[in-house]
């Protein structure tokens, strides 16, 4: 199951291929599943039943049948900006050789080589470094942390004390999935989701990765998001890694989207009357669904939306698995078979449902609107 933790992530990896223009252990507490309208408002905590009979088996044949290749071409350039900078009143931690202002707890330890701006760690297992704060929680909700990881594939977790708190708890603590493709990576995590997140913070704790491994560390950060994080979709801003569907009118209604541990519905009205088209022996599709992500820059100034077709839908069917929301369906840099990404609890994403677009086959150049969705799961 990809569902853990709390929190909206935002990710950026180095090499940005694309074809197109343009953060439980024990004690986890369960977020909960939901349902989205059109206009981004949850409409309740159930599930959606809706599915075929052969949800499940559709799902594995389209899967067997998509002729998708990992691409990894020259990515765009980023200018979207985040205007202003970070008041002085956030705190940041940057590493040169040594752990600096942090205090290597458990499970780690300095590595024989360095390098500048930079500190490399040796992992093992339940690795965990603390350092000392004085920040306003209230107005430094973001917390930005650059590292390469190495070794188990796992995720990261960010734990706080406050002033009044005595000690780190389980209850005050965020999860973020990783890329497992050995790189630097820029994540951010939305740190205002978690109710916790208020008053004074006195220390914070890192747990970079669970398991025998290694960490390059370059920065942490704590951030003012000063306005919207992530910023509001706009189609003409998207990098498409799939076809560009922006200039396809909006002709279906995607009513609702459904998550649980197992599956995910799109409730749109154009499923059995979009043209069905044959693309293996006894698979006939007609629509493909969309995700779309935002990801920072590495440089911490900026970011760009990417969207991404990851798998094919039958005529009359609106679920697929939940599982199918990842990488290794999306099969384009930055978010490619081996990245290992798959969205994080209290991620930010939108949905989008379009006529044929994943790969050469067209039948209906249409499209439905979007639709806001927090990712769920447990933490």
């Amino acid at each position: 199951m990809r569902f853990g933790g709390f929190g909206t992530l935002f990710v950026l990896t180095l090499g940005c291929g694309v074809h197109g223009p343009g953060f439980d252990g024990p004690n986890d507490r369960e977020t909960g599943f939901g349902t989205y309208d059109s206009d981004g408002s949850q409409a309740h905590t159930d599930t959606d039943t809706q599915t075929d009979t052969d949800t499940h088996t559709d799902t594995q044949t389209d899967t067997d049948t998509d002729t998708q290749t990992d691409t990894d071409t020259a990515g765009p350039s980023y200018d979207t900006e985040v205007e202003g900078d970070p008041p002085v009143s956030c705190q940041t931690w940057s590493f040169d050789g040594d752990e600096g202002d942090w205090t290597l707890l458990n499970g780690m330890s300095l590595s024989s080589s360095q390098e500048s701006g930079s500190v490399s760690l040796t992992t093992s297992s339940d690795p965990y470094m603390s350092a000392s704060a004085s920040v306003d929680m209230d107005a430094c909700t973001l917390i930005e942390v650059v590292m390469e990881v190495s070794g188990s594939e796992s995720y990261g977790e960010v734990f706080w004390q406050s002033d009044t708190d005595s000690d780190f708890s389980s209850d005050r603590r965020m999860r973020f999935e990783l890329f497992t493709d050995e790189t630097l990576v820029r994540y951010v995590v939305d740190l205002s989701s978690h109710s916790d997140w208020t008053g004074h913070l006195s220390r914070l704790r890192l747990d970079p990765h669970e398991g025998d491994g290694a960490v390059k560390l370059q920065q942490v950060r704590l951030l003012d998001p000063q306005g919207s994080y992530p910023p509001a979709l706009d189609l003409s801003d998207v990098y498409w890694l799939h076809t560009d569907v922006s200039s396809w009118p909006e002709t279906a209604t995607l009513s609702s989207v459904s998550v649980d541990s197992s599956q995910i519905c799109l409730d749109f009205d154009k499923t059995s009357e979009w043209t069905a088209v044959n693309i293996a022996e006894g698979v006939d599709v007609n629509a493909n669904p969309w995700v779309f992500i935002w990801r920072p820059d590495l440089e911490g100034e900026g970011g760009q939306w990417y969207g991404a077709t990851w798998e094919w839908m039958r005529p009359s069917t609106t679920c697929k698995g939940s599982y199918a929301v990842a990488g290794d369906h999306i099969k384009q840099s930055p978010f490619h078979s081996t990245s290992g990404w798959a969205p994080s609890a209290g991620e930010t994403l939108y949905f989008m449902v379009s006529g044929l677009a994943r790969s050469v086959e067209r039948n209906n150049e249409e499209r439905s609107n979007l639709v806001e969705v927090v990712w769920p799961g447990s933490g």
